[in-house]
């Protein structure tokens, strides 16, 4: 009988230890903060009503679980710090009609009247914002974890701490210099500001390290959205030392041959488009002549014709995801000597690198589908190319003028007959790239193969067998290289 309650006891403990337990769910509460204000919180969101003052802040208490705010017209004024410290607050709206206060489209409270005062941003604010008031009042941005750059257009006064805790901030850029309250910029990134009435050796207002540039120039040059009305998501600047930085949140508009960027010239040296732009239009670097290096975000896209005639440009890493290689896009980039074309493009336009004489070879990834009209047109001093996978649709006229050698891979069949192929105003020499084993060279991997590598690595040495012979892939020519060989060479995988 023991024995049976003992058992059902346990069958009783682990039915309710696998029970599902019911998630945390959000705060609910309510009550006065003001005579005639009232707060309450519901699933996440807070709602400040009624009309006049609010003088308390009981809802900090709940801090933690404040997503959004929604303050009713009738509020007239809230108190100091009503939203600090609330971490996973997203935005902040305020009803039409309020006659002190509004948010725009990024959730930022800010006060109304003609002296316009940002007055707090919510922590969970994206990594790009535009001050457009007169004043950023104390603490107003504290906290922003995710804000990495900032434009400040013509505000006249920043308040102390204003921007305290924004670990990501990297980037202040000044339309005019404000006056600055104390640790307005405390505790942040690693600092670059840039202004164009910034006093020399001015670096006491901001934290220790800090880097100063001069803008010469400076514009907007995002696409108009409905979210972004002003078109100014996407921002671009110049500075005295000749440096173009392109930034913001969002995608860059599309130039042309009619419309040109401001920036276009001699002037610019070098580039630097900050993570959070999307997508570089086309033109957009057509014609600076001088730049030589560019540094680009991990994931931007990137439109047609963007570094066309750029004569100096001696290196470049292009995004990781990058689909394609545009029309025209490193046209005339003669100094351009290596260049590497990530794994996931599938199409190399027309003229793409039309006119890079400087490359000496290039390696075509295997994902590469097509080849467009005049790609390689002028490049004189290609030597190789080598190809990774199956064959391409290829224009006749992509190799104009062009005297190398190309390398397939062996063992492809859709390879076959491409020395009889003509294509326009070239001398290209085929060539199959060896098989890893294919010590040799004879398009196999055989007992005499195997041969070689063991007498390599016993001291007999063959610099053949030292590059084809790492059959593991570990860079190391060694016993365990034999023994795969020899698995290939009998038919076991």
């Amino acid at each position: 009988m023991k024995k049976s309650l003992s058992i059902l006891l346990a069958l009783v403990m682990t039915a309710i230890m696998t029970l599902p337990t019911a998630s945390a769910a959000h705060a609910t509460d309510s009550g006065q903060c003001g005579e005639n204000t009232r707060w309450s919180l519901n699933d996440g969101q807070l709602v400040i009503s009624g009309s006049g003052r609010v003088t308390d802040t009981p809802w900090l208490d709940y801090r933690d679980e404040i997503v959004t705010v929604y303050m009713e017209s009738g509020i007239e004024s809230i108190p100091d710090g009503a939203f600090d410290n609330c971490p996973a607050m997203e935005r902040i709206t305020v009803e039409e009609n309020n006659r002190y206060y509004h948010s725009d489209e990024d959730g930022v409270l800010i006060s109304g009247g003609a002296s316009a005062c940002i007055i707090h941003a919510p922590a969970k604010l994206g990594a790009f914002y535009v001050v457009r008031t007169e004043s950023v009042g104390e603490r107003a941005f504290s906290d922003c974890k995710g804000l990495k750059c900032v434009k400040i257009n013509w505000a006249v006064s920043i308040g102390s701490e204003a921007f305290r805790g924004c670990e990501a901030l990297e980037t202040v850029v000044f339309g005019a210099m404000p006056e600055i309250g104390e640790n307005a910029f405390a505790d942040t990134g690693g600092l670059r500001v840039y202004g164009g009435d910034i006093p020399d050796g001015d670096t006491g207002r901001f934290p220790t390290g800090t880097e100063i540039y001069k803008i010469t120039d400076s514009g907007s040059c995002g696409e108009k959205s409905d979210h972004y009305s002003y078109g100014d998501e996407v921002q671009w600047l110049v500075t005295e030392g000749g440096e173009l930085m392109i930034y913001g949140q969002g995608r860059m508009t599309d130039y042309s041959g009619w419309t040109m960027p401001s920036w276009r010239g001699e002037d610019v040296k070098r580039a630097t488009v900050t993570d959070g732009v999307e997508y570089l239009g086309d033109y957009a670097f057509a014609g600076c002549t001088a730049m030589e290096h560019v540094t680009l975000p991990r994931d931007v896209e990137l439109g047609n014709i963007v570094f066309y005639n750029c004569a100096s440009l001696k290196e470049i890493t292009l995004p990781e995801n990058l689909s394609g290689i545009g029309y025209e896009m490193f046209d005339g980039c003669r100094s351009l000597t290596e260049i590497a074309i990530p794994d996931t493009v599938t199409v190399i336009d027309q003229y793409a690198f039309s006119g890079c004489s400087g490359l000496t070879e290039l390696t075509i990834p295997a994902g590469v589908r097509s080849i467009g009209e005049m790609a390689f047109r002028y490049c004189q001093g290609l030597k190789e190319l080598r190809f990774l996978g199956s064959r391409p649709t290829i224009h006749e006229s992509a190799f104009y003028y062009d005297v190398f050698t190309a390398y397939r891979p062996a063992g492809d069949d859709s390879w076959s007959g491409i020395e009889d192929t003509v294509f326009t105003l070239s001398a290209i020499t085929w060539k199959t790239d060896r098989l890893t084993g294919d010590i040799d060279g004879d398009g196999a991997i055989t007992n005499s193969d195997l041969v070689t590598l063991a007498r390599h690595i016993v001291g007999f040495r063959s610099e053949d067998a030292e590059m084809y012979g790492d059959m593991d892939g570990n860079e190391v020519v060694d016993n365990t290289d034999i023994v795969i060989m020899a698995r290939v060479i009998v038919g076991i995988k």
